[in-house]
């Protein structure tokens, strides 16, 4: 009604008459439609694609908000431009869990789904910012962990995140946890329409078909009597839609609702509700379909699965544990009936070592000679001859030898290999990568496709990624639960349950879920004795077919890959971390490097500040000394952030020499380049890290005469000033020069990023006019950042030039050695204009008072430039 008064106010105020009396008529029908339908109870709640357009409509008293979802569509041509608002929402997930061990389900469900996510904990909650601005939502759907959590804000955060989602058509999923919520009596929830009590002895859980429901698949009922309680909803409302209910066995008892759908007619926001955590198996699959619902399936998770297993090690294993000629032809059995019933397109890809052929008991040997008659059947792929690994070799020779005696081995017997792809043993020289293995697979194979599972790390295995190194695709491979010691059910390590829930919602339940490629990882000797292999993977294909609408397959690993990172081309880049970080790669990385071959300094610019002179004088330092030159950066090797990156660890190792205690590094580009904090921080998490801070007025100046003397057309045909104040977003090339001009400036902006990755004890921050005035002194400081072994004074090193207008070394005889020609442009070229001077301290005005402050916070001196101008 109110809304209804405040359109016919709004039409009268602007003499929209006629739209009065259409806007009445249509709401009434609207009215009467919502109340009278024999379907308004099923209704499916208005939740779509399409994007809702925001009318505000104001009145005398007050400012009242809907959409056009609210009318009738013929109202939509009664619009002013001024108080049409569109709403953004980013498809970004808020998570609000109690603690980080309760909410690791639903953190990994997010994460390995490759979703966006913000996570709050429940006692760190302060306030809750949810838009970037008025008609824009940081989140297209929130989720408690528990609905306690909820529950328990107080009554203004909770109607904050109540209207966050009515205007941003946001929707809410609670679990719940029965054994923190003991009553047997009803308790009603706040103000909704709706109770809860606890249940036990609940015997089977169906999925209803629902609104909601997708992937899982409905009216199939699932044997829950594990479970040891509920929480169990009661409302008779026809807001409320059963997603799922449970039934007790007792055929008098009645159906109880597990998993509810609030379809926003209460209060306009859409919830969910599960009667028990996320931890259950089959909550994990209703909780994408929950995600896909409320998100207008922004974040639907593809049905299309497509798994690979891998059969690591065959012919190699300590003699009784190998397979026999009866397990190389159920593995042929299984793998038919795999394809037939659940996995089209399934076949077994066998990584063999041809060394240990016919080297076990007789019956294993028998089960070798049964494997390769049997080759036909399955894809083979080359584990290296005598199952070596590569890192413990310095020379490729070897390694090539190995691979080429698999290739005459495979010929010999008859065995095809699968196209373009290989495994290598304990995934040596994958990650950390070892270029003698790339470059090995491309001589004698001509490998485009491996996996590992140690990228970025073994552990947490949700976290598992792809990337491209050398024109070769790294898929991620999953661990399966099974190892070279997993032979028999009942001695599985921790006891059979612990096999059991990996099927039924452990990690192996979740990778078939939440990824969309899987590799699995198993060996030989899980497919001889109790052929827990074969147990595993039946039960869970059966599972997911049973229980999931998913269609699982197999296809060539080239296909895999090309299907990987069409998915996620953000994963091309690989990421470099100190391989001395994660004891597992230090054990598969060469012996012969070490992580002290890294820098443990980098002086990161910016450009044009003087990070030549402070590169030229550390290397004076008997205990420092710098990388060797690149061939095409010289001093600058200009790794990260930029192609050079994507040429390895190797290749930057090798401009580092052993020798000197302290290592370092100059590269100015690093500075403001966005990816290159993160990039230094996975790599050298111990480096220290020096910025010099000039006054951004003259390094922007400086950049300016640096490009006229290289010959910049931009620089040469405009003036200072022009391209400073330049707005013709057209003219690319002054806009390209106006960026690098101004950009690396906005000092605070570049090192909170640094921040983020390197803790304010590892950064020093230079006065730039200071180690132009007073080198000696910025050195001495420097030297005690570095804690060096020896502190020289560097006035006996350093002397004032005149006509140079900055310090040079010294020499014994002759004159003093000085930067090049190029250098002291600003002292050549005069000083900035007043005209651009004033300009540009408008536009750093603000940036250098929060680089002040960050200064001050941090403990650093602050520059006098800096002092004097903010």
């Amino acid at each position: 009604m109110r809304i209804v008064v405040a359109y016919l106010q709004w039409c009268i105020k602007r003499g929209f008459y006629i739209y009065c009396v259409l806007g009445l008529v249509s709401m009434t029908w609207l009215f009467y439609k919502n109340v009278t339908s024999p379907s308004a109870a099923g209704r499916q709640h208005p939740r779509s694609t399409r994007q809702y357009i925001h009318f505000d409509v104001e009145t005398e008293s007050s400012k009242l908000s809907f959409t056009n979802k609210d009318i009738i569509p013929t109202l939509a041509i009664i619009k002013e431009p001024q108080d049409i608002k569109k709403f953004v929402v980013q498809n970004k997930a808020l998570l609000i869990l109690d603690d980080k061990k309760q909410g690791t389900s639903i953190l990994i469900a997010i994460s390995q789904s490759r979703w966006k996510s913000k996570t709050v904990y429940f006692k760190q909650i302060t306030d809750l910012i949810l838009t970037q601005d008025d008609h824009t939502g940081l989140y297209s759907v929130i989720v408690f962990e528990d609905l306690r959590i909820y529950l328990s804000l107080s009554k203004e955060t909770r109607g904050h995140v109540d209207s966050y989602c009515r205007r941003f058509h946001v929707g809410v999923i609670y679990f719940m946890h029965p054994q923190k919520v003991q009553t047997l009596s009803e308790i009603q929830l706040l103000d909704f329409p709706l109770s809860v009590s606890t249940y036990e002895n609940i015997a089977t859980y169906t999925v209803s078909h629902s609104s909601v429901a997708d992937i899982v698949r409905t009216n199939v009922s699932h044997d829950v009597k594990a479970v040891s309680s509920w929480i169990v909803f009661h409302s008779n409302d026809s807001m409320y839609e059963t997603i799922s209910y449970g039934e007790t066995g007792d055929k008098s008892s009645d159906k109880l609702q597990l998993a509810i759908l609030d379809t926003g007619k209460h209060d306009g926001v859409s919830r969910i509700f599960f009667g028990q955590a996320h931890q259950l198996w089959i909550h994990k699959i209703l909780f994408l379909d929950a995600l896909s619902y409320l998100t207008a399936h922004k974040m639907k998770m593809d049905k299309n699965k497509y798994i690979q297993i891998d059969i690591d090690d065959m012919f190699l294993g300590k003699n009784g544990t190998k397979m026999k000629s009866s397990d190389a032809k159920a593995l042929k059995e299984a793998q038919e009936m795999w394809r037939e019933k659940y996995v089209s397109g399934f076949s077994f890809y066998i990584g063999f070592s041809g060394r240990s052929y016919k080297k076990g008991l007789p019956q294993e040997q028998e089960g070798d000679m049964e494997m390769i008659k049997l080759s036909p059947h399955f894809k083979w792929f080359d584990h290296t001859f005598s199952h070596i690994q590569v890192h413990k070799f310095d020379d490729p020779t070897e390694v090539i030898h190995q691979m080429q005696l698999s290739k005459q081995f495979a010929e010999e017997h008859g065995i095809q290999i699968a196209k373009a792809y290989a495994v290598a043993p304990h995934h040596s020289g994958v990650y950390p990568t070892d270029d003698i293995l790339y470059d090995a697979w491309k001589t004698v194979w001509n490998i485009t496709v491996t996996s590992t599972e140690e990228y970025p790390h073994l552990k947490p295995f949700h976290l598992h990624r792809g990337f491209i190194y050398k024109g070769i695709k790294v898929l991620p491979r999953e661990v399966c639960g099974l190892y070279t010691t997993n032979l028999y059910y009942k001695s599985y390590p921790r006891g059979p349950a612990a096999l059991e829930y990996n099927i039924l919602g452990g990690p192996l339940f979740e990778s078939v879920l939440y990824n969309y490629v899987n590799i699995y990882m198993t060996h030989q000797q899980n497919y001889g004795a109790d052929r827990l292999a074969i147990y595993t993977f039946t039960k869970l294909f059966k599972l997911f077919h049973e229980a999931t609408t998913l269609d699982m397959k197999g296809v060539p690993p080239e296909h895999l890959a090309e299907l990987y990172f069409n998915r996620y081309p953000q994963e091309v880049d690989p990421v470099w971390l100190n391989p001395c970080v994660d004891k597992r790669h230090r054990e598969i990385w060469n012996p012969g490097k070490k992580c002290s071959d890294f820098p443990s300094l980098l002086v990161v610019g910016p450009q044009k500040t003087g990070s030549t002179a402070l590169y030229t004088f550390l290397k004076l330092h008997p205990n420092v000394s710098a990388n060797l030159d690149s061939p095409t950066s010289y001093e600058e090797l200009q790794f990260f952030g930029s192609p050079n990156y994507n040429k390895g660890i190797d290749w930057y190792r090798s401009f580092f020499p052993s020798g000197r205690a302290v290592k370092f590094e100059k590269s100015a580009t690093y500075f403001d380049k966005e990816a290159v904090p993160m990039q230094a921080g996975a790599l050298l998490p111990s480096a220290k890290v020096i910025i010099i801070l000039l006054d951004p007025i003259t390094r922007a100046f400086s950049w300016y005469h640096h490009q006229r003397a290289h010959n910049d057309h931009a620089a040469l045909s405009h003036s200072f000033y022009d391209v400073i104040t330049n707005t013709d977003k057209h003219n690319r090339e002054v806009q390209s020069l106006k960026t690098h001009l101004l950009r690396p400036g906005f000092y605070y902006e570049h090192i909170q990023r640094w921040r983020r990755y390197y803790p304010d004890s590892q950064i020093m921050y230079v006065d730039g006019e200071q180690l132009t005035s007073d080198p000696a002194q910025v050195m001495t400081d420097v030297q005690l950042f570095l804690n060096t072994d020896v502190l020289i004074d560097y006035r006996h090193i350093l002397s004032f030039e005149d006509e140079k207008g900055f310090y040079c070394i010294k020499r014994s005889v002759g004159r003093p050695k000085c930067l090049g020609a190029g250098k002291g442009r600003v002292r050549q070229y005069g000083q900035v204009d007043e005209k651009s001077r004033a300009y540009l301290q408008q536009v750093f005005y603000t940036p250098n008072l929060a680089l002040k402050h960050l200064l001050a916070q941090v403990g650093s001196p602050i520059p006098s430039w800096l002092a004097a101008n903010s």
